[in-house]
């Protein structure tokens, strides 16, 4: 299949075809962050009481994924979470830079793919 003939698929198929991809990615970052790195991004989270009480669903897959989207949202609203006692903001702030981009690229990717799935849903 060349080039050409790929853009010149429907419209829809384009959007279904990036949506399968963003979501694909975005799985295998999510499988990556929550068996590979999550326990390194708690560690660095010490003082924040809502990471370091957050394992109140073990270590099973669906503890694991709640327990990085705590960790994201410590990442991505530090003010919030400070201001509520929840989080250090220093420790927050001192969050490797690239774990943190890598963590946003990855929920953008997931809504990314949510967004793709109701557009083409509604043709």
């Amino acid at each position: 299949m060349s080039l050409d003939s790929f853009l010149s698929l429907p419209a829809q198929t384009l959007v279904v075809i990036g949506t399968l991809l963003a979501m694909i990615t975005s799985y295998v970052m999510l499988l990556f962050f929550c068996y590979l790195k999550l326990e390194s991004m708690e560690a660095l989270l010490n003082k924040c009481p809502l990471a370091c009480h957050a394992d109140y669903l073990g270590n099973s897959y669906r503890g694991r994924m709640a327990r990085l989207c705590v960790v994201y949202c410590i990442i991505a609203l530090p003010r919030r979470f400070a201001k509520r006692g929840a989080a250090d903001l220093e420790q927050a702030r001192a969050f490797p830079r690239k774990t943190k981009i890598l963590l946003h690229i990855m929920f953008l990717l997931c809504t990314l793919s949510l967004v793709g799935m109701g557009v083409a849903a509604s043709d």
